[in-house]
């Protein structure tokens, strides 16, 4: 019988005898498949070896995010926590963790302490580092009720600000506005608090910025710089009530309560789920709590008894209690 040899596609040798369909010699062509499924198995291997630890770490921080939008932080801490085992080398996580573990009711100040010391033991330039250990440095102060030692902390959280301040901007108003509030809450160098804080408002229209929140329609950039200006706006008015200067202090506290009241319902209307909505509002009393006990200091110090006592009786319902953080 006659036949022929010829060469496929692979590379295999095809016998076609007469008065028969091709038929494959196999033995070498599966040979070298074989190989090369094996081949595509040992990068595949390689691959989940050296990617599936940051996969997985990736993972779980954003489900650690998504639980801490909507107020759940122990949840956060939980999966932020399984992300450092994947990834412990990335300072971002212990950050992140520190912050939860500041934001969960009760907080773990000695554990976010611990996460903002790893940070800037890393990277000695970690300027977030710093801001984070700062505030809770604070918190534990206002814990406590010995008063050298929380002395000794507010100096450390007055300390780790200076720290950041030379990672960043002079003028960065975050860093300012924080500076100036922890020196006022410590009540030490009251002068340089307000230089501080004036520095962030020079040239700010305050009453053009809350007229812009008072209009319909109110676009998202005018009510975050809003928002950014209440919080200077309460700070510079609480620098001058500890300062004695009570008629410009209350003239700033009604300002920032007005930019509240114009934001809120703006911000909470945009936020389409129900967990984000809840989340923001707790978050909100409590600012709103710390807005009314500060005009209510101010109205006390002026003798306006019920003014003041509405005020701050508000407060104290809404949440206000430096103990656990809302202050």
């Amino acid at each position: 019988m006659e036949h022929n040899d010829r060469r496929d596609s692979y590379g295999d040798t095809f016998r076609i005898e007469d008065g028969h369909p091709a038929r494959p010699l196999t033995a070498q062509r599966w040979f070298r498949l074989a190989m090369v499924l094996l081949g595509l198995a040992a990068i595949a291997g390689v691959v989940v070896y050296t990617q599936g630890d940051t996969f997985m770490a990736s993972w779980y921080a954003s489900r650690a995010e998504s639980k801490a939008s909507s107020g759940d932080y122990h949840g956060a801490i939980a999966d932020i926590s399984h992300a450092i085992q994947q990834t412990p080398d990335n300072v971002q996580l212990y950050l992140r963790r520190g912050q939860y573990r500041l934001s969960a009711e009760p907080p773990d100040l000695d554990g976010a302490i611990e996460d903002f010391d790893h940070v800037v033991s890393v990277d000695e330039g970690f300027a977030d580092g710093y801001f984070n250990r700062s505030m809770a440095y604070q918190r534990m102060a206002l814990l406590l009720d010995d008063e050298k030692r929380a002395a000794e902390l507010h100096s450390a959280a007055i300390a780790d600000l200076e720290r950041a301040r030379k990672e960043m901007p002079s003028n960065d108003a975050r860093l300012l506005n924080q500076l100036a509030y922890t020196r006022a809450v410590a009540g030490v160098d009251l002068d340089l608090a307000l230089q501080e804080i004036e520095t962030v408002l020079n040239g700010v229209d305050t009453q053009a910025v809350l007229a812009t929140v008072e209009e319909e329609p109110i676009n998202s950039t005018d009510i975050l710089r809003a928002r950014e200006i209440l919080a200077y706006v309460d700070t510079r008015g609480y620098i001058q009530h500890l300062r004695g200067e009570q008629e410009a202090a209350l003239k700033d506290m009604d300002l920032a309560l007005d930019l509240y009241l114009a934001t809120d319902r703006a911000i909470f209307n945009r936020l389409a789920d129900e967990n984000a909505r809840a989340a923001f509002e707790r978050e909100q009393e409590k600012l709103h709590a710390v807005l009314l006990h500060h005009r209510g200091l101010v109205h006390q110090a002026l003798g306006n008894e019920a003014q003041a006592e509405a005020d701050l009786s508000k407060a104290k319902e809404l949440g206000y209690n430096p103990k656990v953080g809302v202050y």
